[in-house]
């Protein structure tokens, strides 16, 4: 369930998945076992994919469903979707290991 934090809909452009955004496709809540890949095929460390769901979960997605509480624009869905950045998700990620955070599966 932790996993599927990382294949939140945040499409902006197809309507179909009003439903959804800011969620998880059905289905991926019940993943239990997950293989997560670099692009470019470089190591990755469990611990940086640990709190990149914890991101995903903690952060990104409370503003998302925050954004369907609203109606759901395309400009506030845009704002968020701005938020979506490698520096906010190191910040995110240094004060999570500062913390000593466990991730909760």
């Amino acid at each position: 369930m932790f996993a599927a934090s990382l294949h939140l809909s945040c499409e902006l452009d197809d309507k179909a998945d009003y439903d959804i955004w800011g969620q998880s496709a059905q289905g991926w809540d019940a993943c239990k076992d997950t293989i997560v890949l670099r692009f470019d095929q470089k190591p990755l460390c469990p611990k940086y994919v640990e709190a990149l769901c914890a991101w995903c979960r903690d952060d990104v997605q409370p503003l998302m469903l925050k954004v369907k509480e609203f109606g759901g624009s395309d400009s506030l869905k845009k704002e968020v979707v701005a938020q979506i950045t490698q520096e906010k998700f190191e910040a995110f990620k240094d004060k999570y290991e500062k913390e000593g955070r466990i991730a909760k599966y």
